[in-house]
């Protein structure tokens, strides 16, 4: 979609709301339309408001939390994921993100953990076994690291930085031959 729709959809919803300002769904789809206008303030604005009407909708949750991670607002972020987890632990992108925050802040069994739980609940959810994979490298598992980069690109085989990352546990485990074919393969492929 494009940022003139967008602008249209915030300024339909923003009519939406003079009709009816407790429309708990109309300030959820404003903030999301604010989110990707780059609008993060008024998004958490119009998430914060959804959240007030509606306090057990886990995707509210969900919303503000990634708008704090995008403010740099983690603790925030991993409060909101749990609290939307909490109120819906079938959503895989909850646990995804949250675990994408433990992994930054070096809390590799939490992340584990969350990307563990994301790819139960999804497991074509070809993200998770990215970050599983880089969580796996960070705890020196190179083995499994491999084998989760290994289906990422099974998944989409266009991903040069994928293809660098498994050739760095390719060489942590001492296989130079492939790790040599995975680092070529990656800069072949413009990294």
């Amino acid at each position: 979609m494009r940022v003139g729709n967008y602008r249209s959809a915030v300024a339909y919803l923003d009519s939406t709301l003079m009709l009816d300002p407790e429309l708990a769904q109309a300030y959820s789809s404003r903030g999301t339309a604010y989110r990707l206008l780059g609008k993060f303030e008024q998004a958490l604005v119009d998430y914060e408001r959804a959240i007030d009407l509606e306090p057990k909708h886990a995707d509210n949750y969900y919303n503000r939390g990634y708008i704090y991670n995008l403010l740099k607002d983690y603790q925030s972020a991993i409060n909101d994921f749990t609290k939307g987890i909490t109120l819906d632990p079938r959503n895989p992108d909850a646990y995804n993100q949250r675990g994408l925050i433990y992994l930054n802040f070096g809390n590799e069994e939490a992340a584990l953990s969350d990307f563990n739980q994301a790819i139960e609940l999804d497991p074509e959810l070809a993200s998770a076994y990215l970050n599983r994979a880089d969580t796996r490298f960070a705890m020196d598992d190179y083995q499994a690291a491999v084998a989760d980069y290994t289906y990422s690109l099974e998944k989409n085989k266009n991903q040069p930085l994928v293809l660098y990352r498994r050739g760095l546990a390719y060489d942590m485990l001492g296989e130079m031959d492939r790790a040599l074919q995975d680092m070529t393969a990656a800069a072949a492929m413009g990294l």
